[in-house]
């Protein structure tokens, strides 16, 4: 069914004759509503166009913040394996730190310090899975953390997680601390 248009004489067009009519000037047989509506036509596939370029810079942009938050967590994984890798005794710190191992003053603060880092990158690599809707992205963050805390050798670092979240309530501790009691 061709879409009709009205002229000031009364007469119907069809949408092809009137814009053929506009492109050979004979644009006064034309009433100002048909023109109008053609206006309107055109604003409106105008309208769809932009909403759909919208969703696609959306969609983009979404991906784009994926990609940094992944390349965040990898860089701070990185990071903190390059740390322990150049320097020997920062490394035994934390091996003995780790295994609950009797620290000297000096390196049980150094200790403390290594465990907070750590504890931060899993925190903050499950919290930017959480806001970026990557839900078992932020449950592998936990069940790592968890598995980190349940190694043999990792006894002080599970007392020094223990003793330094026992009152914090967020998401993060509480599955940590279900993980360790054995809990899903």
């Amino acid at each position: 069914m061709a879409l009709a248009l009205l002229t000031q004489e009364g007469g119907q067009h069809s949408l092809w004759e009137v814009i053929m009519s506009i492109r050979l000037g004979d644009f006064t047989r034309v009433s100002w509503e048909a023109a109008g509506a053609i206006g309107e036509m055109v604003a409106a596939v105008a309208v769809i166009i932009t909403i759909i370029f919208l969703a696609i810079q959306i969609r983009t942009s979404n991906n784009l913040a994926r990609v940094a938050s992944r390349d965040t967590s990898f860089d701070q994984f990185s990071g903190w394996r390059r740390l322990l890798a150049s320097d020997a005794d920062v490394a035994r710190v934390w091996r003995q730190g780790c295994a609950g191992e009797e620290l000297s003053a000096d390196d049980a603060v150094r200790f403390e310090a290594l465990a907070k880092e750590n504890f931060n990158m899993f925190v903050n690599w499950e919290f930017r899975a959480r806001v970026g809707g990557r839900n078992e992205v932020a449950e592998q963050a936990i069940v790592g953390f968890v598995a980190q805390l349940k190694h043999d050798d990792h006894s002080g670092l599970k007392e020094m997680w223990l003793s330094n979240n026992e009152s914090r309530r967020n998401g993060f501790s509480e599955a940590v601390k279900r993980g360790l009691n054995g809990g899903a």
